[in-house]
């Protein structure tokens, strides 16, 4: 996401689709710094 360089308050719509066409309307509340002692999940496709 990092990469798209939204900014706070931004707004875009995500569409997941395994055939069903779900919408997803998202907005950027806030741009956290990453903290080394966690994991988070990652994303991969197909």
């Amino acid at each position: 996401m990092t990469d798209f360089k939204f900014r706070i308050n931004e707004r875009f719509r995500y569409e997941h689709d395994f055939g069903d066409c779900w919408q997803h309307s998202v907005r950027i509340e806030a741009r956290l710094p990453l903290e080394k002692k966690h994991t988070y999940p990652s994303l991969a496709s197909c």
